[in-house]
């Protein structure tokens, strides 16, 4: 009997499908849904921003149903995964562990991963690449599934400085003072670059004229027209102004006028810039006037008359309280013949004033005139030995500032060689 085609054919065909079968039964995973999707090959953002790295992120695994997913970045001192949720354990400082766990709880716990870059450490306006590499294994140990690693850009953001004036903002000083600090209350500051980022801190004055800062105990701290700069960290600009000392113009302005100076520090770091201000009140105080060049003492003969007062000189720095009146503050003149025995006299201008003369409401200059041309008239008689006398010299400035100077005057007169009168020549007389 022949053989049975069709039979041959089936009983070929089953034992494939056997083969197959049992072949396929050694190899389950080979065909299981295994792996992870999803991910990002990059995501840009700031120092300032947080970021869901793996947000998006599925987990498969259809063959155990148990995972353990490794997370890793580097470089790692850029920032972290904070706060860790939990589920979350650290291995080797440098690994985050998930699980075991199933797929769809440690896929949860994956996409509350927040990335935290550390603020302010990239320096202005670089940028730092933190790498970002995710794998898991599932409970046989053996079927691993990875990703594509994910770059996190991140751009450095600028913070503006900070400058801080601390009370007092507002001085009151007299124009003498010259140890004033007026920024030794500021503070300077800029969390950029861990506190390293440079500043060019500038002061100006809303009044050029009225003083000055000086730099003798900050010499770091340049001087231009009155514009004073600093370039360095903002602790270092900190301490540099504040040893800066304001110099007031003495005498700027007439007895009791204050003047304010307004100063105005501004940190700059390149890309934004902030400022503060502080005050500065100068009362001009009166200084008293001078009298100087006074020679004593004046030896003065009868009958010749001098000028005893020629060589001195009357100042006094304080401006004239009227504005307009630009040679100095008025002053009053007084000059006093005294002593036992007053002889002569005092005359101006060609009158007799006596044992006294006096003025009032001029300025220095003029002051410094008048007294000079006083002339002393002693008396064109003898006097016996010598007749010792004081000239009391006074000036005021009608701000309690006074300048006095005694004289001492000397009258005598020349004595005059003896003489013999009413002799006759030609007399004959004999010795009898």
């Amino acid at each position: 009997m022949k053989p049975n085609i069709l039979s041959q054919r089936f009983f070929k065909a089953k034992a494939a499908w056997l083969v197959l079968a049992a072949w396929l039964a050694t190899l389950p995973a080979a065909f299981a849904a295994i792996g992870i999707t999803g991910t990002f090959p990059g995501v840009n953002i700031d120092d300032t921003q947080t970021n869901h790295i793996y947000s998006s992120t599925l987990l498969t695994d259809t063959v155990t149903n148990s995972i353990t997913v490794t997370v890793n970045f580097w470089p790692t001192n850029v920032g972290g995964l904070t706060p860790l949720p939990g589920g979350v354990s650290v291995s080797s400082l440098t690994n985050y562990i998930i699980g075991p766990a199933t797929p769809a709880s440690a896929q949860s716990t994956l996409r509350s991963l927040n990335f935290t870059p550390r603020n302010n450490f990239i320096t202005v306006p670089n940028t730092s690449n933190v790498v970002f590499n995710i794998s898991f294994t599932d409970a046989t140990g053996t079927n691993t599934a990875t990703a594509p690693a994910t770059t996190v850009n991140i751009t450095a953001t600028n913070d503006d400085p900070v400058v801080t004036a601390s009370a007092p903002t507002t001085y009151n000083i007299n124009d003498t003072a010259i140890t004033n600090k007026p920024f030794v209350h500021f503070t300077i500051s800029d969390v950029d670059d861990g506190g390293a980022q440079q500043q060019t801190v500038t002061i100006t004055m809303s009044d050029t004229n009225n003083g000055y800062l000086s730099t003798n105990l900050s010499g770091s701290v340049a001087s231009n027209n009155l514009v004073y700069t600093f370039t360095g960290t903002s602790a270092a600009a900190t301490l540099a102004i504040s040893n800066l000392v304001y110099i007031p113009a003495s005498n700027y302005v007439a007895v009791g006028s204050t003047t304010t100076n307004t100063f105005t520090v501004t940190s700059a770091d390149g890309y934004a810039s902030n400022n503060a201000t502080v005050k500065i009140i100068v009362t001009s105080i009166n200084d008293p006037p001078t009298l100087i060049g006074a020679s004593s003492p004046i030896l003065v003969q009868t009958g010749t008359s001098v000028l005893p007062f020629s060589s001195m000189n009357i100042t006094d720095p304080d401006p004239n309280d009227i504005a307009t009146n630009l040679n100095g503050q008025f002053l009053s003149l007084s000059v006093t013949l005294t002593g036992t025995n007053v002889v002569g006299s005092i005359q101006a201008g060609g009158n007799n004033s006596g044992s006294s003369y006096s003025i009032t409401g001029v300025d220095p200059p003029s002051a410094s005139f008048y007294l000079r041309n006083l002339t002393y008239r002693p008396p064109s008689s003898a006097v016996s030995g010598t007749n010792q006398m004081t000239f009391n010299i006074i000036v005021t400035d009608g701000h309690g500032g006074a300048a006095t100077n005694n004289l001492t005057l000397d009258v005598f007169t020349v004595a005059q060689a003896p003489t013999l009168s009413g002799t006759q020549t030609g007399l004959h007389v004999n010795d009898n």
